[in-house]
């Protein structure tokens, strides 16, 4: 028995160790998953499930510590009135993740929800991110419109705009005044502009664009940049003279903000955001696709059933599969990993089809790969920007699965889009085993396959021999190098405002979008290339001051004060901290959620 106490006592030491480091390691963990104030809610029964929880919410003691706000589809936001700053409109910044701050382990939650009867599920407001990554050095123009065939699959579609076949963004916002995308923003056919009225009774007032999430306004207007960017990329009106184009030329695009200024928002906002899309829908607006280039948090209950919900309202779910270099298979990415027929994971590429070094992947759980390393694109205030993530590669795959439907009126069903979209990708030996379909998506095939799918009146390309125009077709200057005369090419014109990245030097030489270099002889070649990091750094001054936020500064004064502490004098190689580097200041700062 001594032998045993004497034993049991040694080993005391390395149990506290063990203990301090497994509490080391949770909270590590807490702090890479981050929360919003309340939980997400759901209940079957949804027609009674407000009235159930509002008579719930009366009868548990202390009820009025609680508030519920309805997300659409037997969803609510259960919040905790008791702490401070929390609103119908207003989130308080988000924290990492704790059991103190996770409102569905408490006590008085469990009694709340047992008395809704039937099933609920109740899961944290998890924080999640705009998927892009910080820019790199900017080198390409639009190489992703030869990488994915799109110059021949514009012989047989560039859109449409009539409302058959709808986007919903979910994210930063819209600028809806830039004028590469004022002429493909959908407006609400129930709304009055600026009236201050809920015309269509839909609760949000003004949702001309779209709407915002965060402050259940109807103004999506993007005061990040990062949605604007996806937004180009998916339809930055082609052929106008004027920046850049998208994959598609024409369409229609719903701003549903919920990310805010700093690129950050909650599960519950994104609840609420695709659900406007689902009930957009119900009430006759076409909307075929959903794009998602945001990711983090963990599984939620209540996201899940929203993307179940628009997967049988018919709406493809395309998510970015995230930006931390990690297997998706292993180490699940949301909303990327949730495992819905309508949901598609997208990885990024770059110009060479290899996989981003950035870019997550998966075996069994990332499903296609796009371009999206350096992928130039529309930004608020009427300019145009690069940006790398697969927050850029998720658009890319959203846009050739509309030209996919504007080819077939919009008829195609979630699961046709999405064959199409998987089979018809361009194979890449390099993605075998990092992706499901080891492919790279390809506009061409999945247009084609679209027009064998679907009845159409004419199986073959309608203005192949036909004389091309404008407005529905590409010239035949998109296919070769830049002239000295002015085309109609869907990029920039030497005649509009002056574009500090993609708007050319002198009116002799115009960028084409199959990613064909300025030739050398017609403007100087290197003074071209140094404006590009300084045009993609300029659009929001406010970020600049992160870089200029750094300690290292006041530490270098640590030489003079070991100097005259002469009690220490071992003390003096100390300056080798000073040299900790300071980040190379970039003017574009946009967050990495993943790493």
């Amino acid at each position: 028995m001594g032998m045993s106490r004497t034993m049991y006592r040694r080993r005391l030491p390395w149990i506290g160790l063990l203990g301090a480091l497994s509490s080391f390691l949770v909270a590590a963990q807490a702090d890479e998953r981050l929360v919003y104030p309340g939980a997400i809610v759901t209940a079957h029964g949804r027609t009674k499930a407000l009235s159930a929880l509002s008579s719930a919410l009366t009868s548990v003691p202390d009820s009025g510590t609680f508030s519920a706000q309805p997300l659409g589809s037997g969803a609510f936001h259960l919040r905790d009135r008791r702490t401070s700053g929390i609103s119908a409109t207003a989130e308080e910044g988000p924290q990492p993740y704790s059991r103190k701050n996770d409102l569905c382990k408490r006590a008085a939650t469990r009694r709340l929800l047992s008395r809704l009867g039937g099933h609920t599920t109740c899961s944290p407001n998890w924080a999640v991110f705009a998927a892009a990554t910080p820019n790199d050095p900017l080198l390409g123009y639009q190489y992703s419109i030869s990488s994915m065939s799109l110059t021949s699959a514009w012989n047989y579609t560039t859109g449409r705009t009539d409302n058959q076949a709808i986007v919903l963004i979910i994210d930063t916002g819209v600028d809806y005044n830039h004028p590469d995308l004022a002429g493909n923003m959908w407006t609400n056919p129930g709304e009055i502009r600026a009236n201050g009225r809920d015309d269509d009774g839909n609760g949000y007032v003004d949702d001309y664009f779209g709407i915002n999430a965060i402050n259940n306004s109807g103004d999506p207007y993007d005061d990040n940049g990062h949605g604007t960017h996806v937004a180009g990329i998916i339809g930055a009106s082609g052929n106008n003279g004027i920046g850049v184009t998208g994959v598609n030329w024409r369409t229609k695009i719903i701003g549903a903000k919920f990310l805010s200024a700093s690129g950050g928002g909650s599960v519950a906002n994104a609840i609420k955001a695709l659900n406007y899309g689902v009930a957009l829908k119900a009430a006759g607006h076409n909307i075929v696709v959903s794009n998602n280039s945001w990711g983090g948090g963990s599984f939620s209950a209540g996201m899940a059933g929203a993307i179940s919900a628009a997967a049988d309202a018919g709406i493809l779910f395309v998510a970015a599969a995230g930006n931390s270099t990690s297997n998706n298979d292993t180490t699940p990415s949301y909303p990327a990993n949730y495992d819905y027929p309508n949901v598609i994971s997208i990885a990024s590429v770059d110009s060479t089809n290899v996989l981003s070094s950035f870019s997550n992947y998966g075996a069994t759980t990332v499903d296609i790969a796009a371009p999206g390393s350096n992928i130039a694109s529309t930004y608020p205030g009427n300019q145009y920007v690069y940006l790398s993530g697969t927050s850029m590669a998720c658009p890319q795959v959203s846009g050739v699965a509309l030209l996919s439907q504007s080819v077939c009126g919009g008829r195609l069903t979630v699961s046709q889009m999405r064959n199409i979209l998987l089979t018809t990708g361009v194979s890449v030996p390099g993605l075998a085993g990092k992706v499901v379909t080891g492919r790279v998506v390809n506009g061409l095939g999945a247009v084609q396959a679209a027009l064998a799918t679907c009845t159409t009146p004419t199986p073959t390309p309608p203005h192949a021999t036909s004389t091309p125009t404008p407005s529905i077709t590409p010239t035949p200057t998109m296919t070769v190098a830049p002239t000295s005369t002015p085309s109609p090419s869907p990029t920039a014109s030497p005649t509009q405002t002056p574009l500090p990245i993609i708007q050319p030097p002198s009116p002799t030489s115009t960028p084409l979008p199959t990613f064909t270099p300025w030739p050398t002889s017609t403007r100087t070649p290197t003074p071209t290339r140094t404006p590009l990091p300084t045009a993609t750094k300029t659009p929001t001054p406010t970020w600049t001051a992160r870089p200029t936020r750094t300690r290292t500064p006041t530490r270098t004064a640590t030489p003079t004060r070991t100097a005259t502490r002469t009690r220490t004098p071992t003390r003096t190689p100390t300056p080798t901290r000073t040299p900790r580097p300071t980040p190379t200041p970039f003017k574009i700062v946009i967050r990495n959620p993943f790493r």
